[in-house]
């Protein structure tokens, strides 16, 4: 399970997914729409992680830690620090909110659930990291009940930046509003700079893990 641990975290760390939930929960049904988004947004990361683990099961069955999980690893590690270098090279390009967001707050529940699904599966840092958590857990070596509680951890963790707001907003209503506004603020302006931090350290933890293993 702690293997997954800085996996999940570079998830959570993305605001990927916390500002459209923001944008949702500020339209006319905050409610329906950011439970369908949380729902596709869980579902696309659970998609994605189970699929490896299944193939790590398949691939590595009666085996011992196999030396191909450390060459993913250190490859994964270098492909999310070159994300992070050419995101931060890119960062003047990118402070205009991205085109997708415009009208997010009028999505229907059935679309925003759509929504959720694809930036759980398209964009590449999470499919990065969800494949090699899935990997991770598949080559461990557990049961299969010890495989579904890491994996509903990694889930958890991946989805707090969701359950946060939509938290805020049943514990507060309307009277989160502003305090929503302020963070996607934040996360506008600084989001960048503390996605590539994490996604480098991330990488580089990958990347040593997976040499020491070989």
């Amino acid at each position: 399970m702690l293997g997954t641990l800085p996996l999940a975290l570079g998830i959570l760390a993305s605001p990927i997914a916390v500002i459209p939930a923001i944008l949702l929960l500020l339209g006319p049904r905050p409610l329906t729409t950011c439970v369908a988004f949380g729902l596709g947004w869980t579902g696309g990361l659970a998609l994605i992680t189970g699929v490896a683990i299944l193939l790590a099961d398949l691939i590595d069955a009666g085996a011992g830690t196999p030396a191909w999980l450390s060459w993913i690893r250190i490859v994964v590690g270098a492909l999310l620090v070159l994300y992070g270098v050419v995101t931060w090279l890119r960062r003047d390009a990118q402070k205009e909110p991205p085109k997708w967001l415009t009208g997010i707050s009028e999505l229907a529940p059935g679309r925003a659930a759509v929504l959720g699904i694809g930036l759980a599966t398209v964009n590449p840092k999470v499919l990065l990291l969800c494949v090699s958590a899935g990997l991770t857990i598949g080559t461990a070596g557990g049961t299969a009940s010890q495989q579904l509680v890491a994996l509903l951890l990694f889930l958890l963790i991946g989805s707090i930046e969701v359950l946060l707001p939509l938290g805020a907003f049943l514990v507060a209503g309307e009277r989160a509003t502003a305090p929503l506004l302020r963070g996607k603020t934040w996360l506008q302006d600084h989001g960048t700079s503390v996605v590539v931090v994490v996604v480098i350290v991330i990488g580089a933890v990958l990347i040593v893990s997976g040499a020491r293993a070989l």
